[in-house]
């Protein structure tokens, strides 16, 4: 916030004994985070050696402030390790707050190896699949002060929403996999995905109005061959979706839920569920507020997806009266694509449902429809396409691997290592820029430099190849070089 307030000063007429103190005060915030005392060392030390619970926050800050001499990483490391290996026998697999723990661990070691290359002992692959292709705003070249949004994927299409700071919005569509943009410059600014059909792009925006009557909502309908935005308010939302040929909104926040059937050729709206409706016309209706996530099910049943506390999947039903499960298990999570919709069920298993196939595809104990056994390293991000699963993984060292199933193919999938090589025109017009701190964008060092930094890449498969949505853009492996990873890797 201080680098943000210095950077801003002139636009914001502060005085040079302002300025002064803002400066002043940045370097004693950072000196402050950075000391590493002898004393500070003993403490978490000696906390780590007795301490039997997860001390996460204090250690964590630590570990990820601190500066530490080559005597005192060891000293931490070697304190460390077993420290990470007690709570981890404490709460094993299958017991409660397990997944708690091995995330802390994970974001703890993590960026100690990421901030001490010393610690990697680990040799990493030689043959690896080199990821060079990246797409940034092409008005990035004039102004680097700007943040992107994932909206969607369109068959051979990727949406951008681009937000200019104090300047304008735009959305972009990016053909692949030649990386062909379209610019629509809009005074729009989408606060979820979009839903994309054939002729309009539905954007979804929540805004606060005024001081008295607080948030709005507006469902924005791009036309992509003229261009032209019109707007409609509707109720309150936080989400829009689509299921079969019927559009939803949805609304999770402490103290409401809510499931709108939207009619967007008119505008208007229908109440399905709410969990303050009274008298109660469902089950909905009658339990303690959930997030709501709209998929396709089996022929493309409008299924909403209710989380906690129930996490259970259900029919959406337009007529008063109970909706009947559309799956007998809890449901964890989901991920509609083209092809379908995975659900991720209690005991980590993934069924994938489309029109009339009902298949389970992976699962720990049994092998599922082809075999594919469950990897076991820790996964960041899980898609698919037709008849392929793919898991994004990360080791401690920072490596990205993917790790790919295909129908018939080995029931351990093919792994292939990446490694992320930013594209040289690039990076010389870039790795001087600032980026923009306050909204996260962290500076371009982040974004050239991902197996470097602590936060974790997500990934998005598409008919063309597959995704890494970035702050500034998104990196793209094309299927040919899929294909030849995948040729290579399978002769390993």
């Amino acid at each position: 916030y201080l680098d943000y307030l210095i950077e801003n000063a002139t636009r914001l007429e502060a005085t040079d004994t302002l300025k002064t103190y803002l400066v002043e005060e940045r370097n004693r915030a950072r000196n402050l985070t950075k000391v590493s005392s002898p004393e500070r060392v003993d403490f978490y030390c000696r906390l780590m050696r007795v301490s039997g619970r997860l001390n996460s926050d204090g250690l964590a800050v630590f570990l990820r402030e601190s500066e530490l001499d080559e005597a005192q990483l060891a000293r931490v490391w070697e304190e460390f390790k077993p420290y990470q290996a007690r709570l981890l026998e404490k709460t094993p697999r299958g017991k409660p707050g397990h997944a708690h723990v091995v995330e802390h661990f994970h974001h703890m070691e993590t960026n100690l190896r990421l901030r001490y290359p010393a610690l990697n002992q680990e040799a990493l692959p030689e043959n690896v699949l080199r990821v060079t292709r990246y797409w940034t705003p092409s008005r990035s070249n004039d102004d680097p002060k700007f943040y992107t949004h994932l909206l969607g994927i369109d068959g051979t299409s990727v949406w951008i929403s681009t937000v200019w700071i104090h300047t304008r919005n735009e959305i972009t569509r990016v053909s692949l996999p030649d990386l062909i943009e379209r610019t629509y410059p809009i005074d729009f600014f989408p606060t979820s995905h979009a839903v994309i059909t054939p002729n309009k792009v539905f954007l979804h925006q929540t805004t606060r109005s005024d001081e008295i009557t607080g948030f709005q909502s507006v469902v924005g309908q791009l036309d992509p061959v003229t261009g032209q935005l019109s707007k409609q308010a509707v109720p309150l939302s936080d989400g829009m979706s689509k299921a079969g040929e019927k559009f939803y909104l949805s609304y999770s926040k402490p103290g409401l839920s809510a499931l709108f059937l939207y009619d967007p050729i008119h505008g208007k709206t229908r109440v399905l569920t709410s969990s303050r409706r009274h008298p109660p016309q469902n089950q909905l209706d009658r339990v303690p507020p959930y997030n709501f996530k709209v998929v396709e099910g089996l022929r493309r049943e409008p299924w909403v997806l209710a989380s906690s506390p129930t996490h259970r999947a259900y029919v959406i039903q337009e007529e008063a009266g109970e909706w009947k499960l559309a799956e007998e298990s809890r449901v964890l999570g989901c991920i509609g694509g083209e092809s379908g919709t995975l659900l991720f069920l209690n005991g980590s298993v993934i069924r994938f449902v489309h029109l009339e196939r009902d298949e389970i595809w992976m699962a720990p104990d049994q092998p599922g429809q082809w075999g594919w056994k469950w990897p076991d390293s820790k996964h960041l991000s899980i898609d698919f396409r037709e008849n392929e699963l793919f898991f994004l993984n990360r080791d401690l060292t920072g490596q990205y691997r993917l790790r790919w199933f295909r129908k018939e193919g080995p029931a351990e999938g093919v792994d292939i290592p990446l490694r992320f090589e930013f594209p040289e025109p690039l990076r010389e017009r870039w790795k001087q820029a600032p980026g923009d701190r306050l909204l996260g964008l962290g500076g371009w060092q982040e974004i050239m430099n991902p197996e470097k930094i602590e936060r974790s890449l997500s990934m998005n498969v598409c008919r063309e190849g597959i995704l890494f949505p970035t702050r500034g853009g998104f990196w793209l492996i094309p299927n040919a070089d899929l294909e030849a990873a995948r040729a290579e890797f399978e002769k390993h």
